[in-house]
């Protein structure tokens, strides 16, 4: 106190200046620890000194009466406020973060400077108010040119890089992002120039450069089929014919290519492409030829699934989706069938290897001969109308029938035939059926009881 007392005035009154500095300085930090700095702008808005909430209230009442003139080649389209298209800001987060992020200790300084929170991404405005000024400005996009992405392109030398383009189409994003934009920047006036619908995707843009990588590991794809003792792999030069780039440079996987391979694949090791080693109960051992039963690759779900393997690249060893008949069952028949001899005239039924009913019948008349194979009965009917085409005397048929088993893909199948004299012997020489097999209404009902739809059909 008494080194204080020997102060002369002019040094009292340094001291005391100081301290009132400092005590301004205190008092400004902890005012700018929720108040932003000076020079602060937030879009259009000085927020200088505000709390984020009244910053945001701010900047909505500003939204409401901001004024925009729109312009395209220096001639005036028309002029809006942004709360003709009910312009919001909707998320405060990017000014806490600012607040946040500001150094309330150097507030004396910010007065020297600029300092601009970008608000852009947290205005919203209402997409139908923009269509609806597009329209109202007289922007007629159908006689605009688009802007096109930079894509790839298959050429004689390999894969291209198509440049992107650069069009003056006006979209709702597109205008959106402008308005929005010229309220951040605080211009006032709009050049639609500048709001034009730009190209997503450049020549030079990561994203063009992961499709070609993509696209590599596509054709690379391995795969490899097991089935049956089967190991079957996909031709990597098969693979990769099947990947291409559609109009926007999308790989993409030639769907019908895969199809086409995989009937392949099922014509060399399928049983429904190869004849069948058949016991028969009058001839012995016969050759019975392939009809509709046997087992095979469905290729219209496996040449989806292989598809998606190639899109998802890498390498991959599975079983595809079987259908049919005889899976595993080393190409036999069973022991539950329908046995048809047209040499014997003769129509029996097995199940589970007794023979449960045998009859004489009528087949195929010559010119309308019954087809040998191994079929699969797919259908019953009862008291139906049969109908087709009689190539024997160039005309259409409907014939009523009681029961109606069908057991191929050519209409031929087993059913009553009252209007037959006798069935066996040589009756189908003298007035044999259209490919059909005619069998005596006394044991039609039965034959239509035992048979059910998936028993096989051997007819040789």
């Amino acid at each position: 106190m008494e080194r204080l007392k020997s102060l002369n005035r002019s040094q009292k009154i340094i001291i005391g200046s100081i301290v009132l500095i400092v005590v301004i300085y205190l008092i400004g930090v902890v005012y700018h620890n929720n108040h932003f700095l000076p020079r602060t702008n937030a879009g259009a808005v000085s927020v200088s000194g505000q709390t984020v909430e009244s910053a945001t209230e701010n900047i909505n009442e500003n939204l409401q009466t901001y004024p925009i003139a729109i312009t395209e080649d220096d001639e005036e389209f028309g002029y809006i406020e942004l709360g003709q298209v009910n312009a919001q800001f909707i998320d405060d987060q990017v000014l806490r973060n600012a607040m946040t992020e500001q150094n309330q200790w150097s507030w004396p300084f910010a007065i020297f400077g600029n300092r601009h929170i970008n608000i852009s991404d947290s205005v919203d405005v209402e997409e139908g108010l923009v269509a609806g000024l597009i329209e109202a400005l007289g922007i007629n996009n159908d006689e605009r040119t688009p802007s096109t992405n930079a894509y790839l392109q298959e050429s004689d030398n390999g894969m291209d890089i198509i440049q992107e383009t650069y069009g003056d189409q006006i979209t709702v994003d597109s205008l959106e992002i402008g308005l929005k934009d010229t309220f951040d920047k605080n211009t006032e006036t709009l050049e639609l120039n500048t709001s034009y619908d730009k190209p997503s995707i450049l020549e030079d843009s990561q994203a063009i450069q992961d499709q070609m990588t993509h696209l590599e590991a596509m054709r690379n794809t391995q795969i490899t089929m097991t089935f049956d003792g089967n190991e079957v792999k996909i031709p990597q030069e098969s693979i990769s014919s099947w990947v291409f780039v559609d109009e926007e440079g999308n790989p993409q996987v030639d769907i019908t290519a895969i199809e086409d391979y995989i009937l392949e694949v099922n014509r060399e090791h399928s049983q429904l492409f190869k004849s069948h080693t058949f016991n028969s109960t009058y001839q012995g051992q016969v050759q019975v030829d392939p009809g509709t039963l046997g087992w095979y690759i469905d290729r219209f779900t496996e040449s989806e699934n292989i598809a998606s393997l190639i899109h998802q690249t890498g390498e991959y060893h599975y079983e595809p989706f079987i259908d049919g008949y005889g899976y595993g069952m080393d190409g036999m028949v069973g022991n539950t069938y329908v046995e048809v001899d047209l040499a014997n005239q003769m129509m029996l039924i097995y199940e589970e290897g007794e023979l449960l009913l045998e009859t004489p019948i009528v087949s195929g008349k010559i010119g309308a001969n019954t087809i040998p194979g191994a079929y699969e009965v797919w259908q019953k009917l009862e008291d139906t109308d049969l109908t087709g085409y009689d190539p024997t005397r160039d005309r259409d048929y409907v014939q009523p029938v009681d029961y109606w088993i069908a057991f191929d893909d050519q209409l031929q199948g087993i059913h009553d035939a009252g209007w037959q004299s006798y069935f066996g012997g040589d009756a189908y020489l003298n007035s044999g059926s259209l490919g059909c097999i005619n069998t005596p209404p006394s044991v039609m009902t039965t034959v239509y009881e035992i048979v059910q739809v998936g028993y096989p059909v051997i007819v040789f």
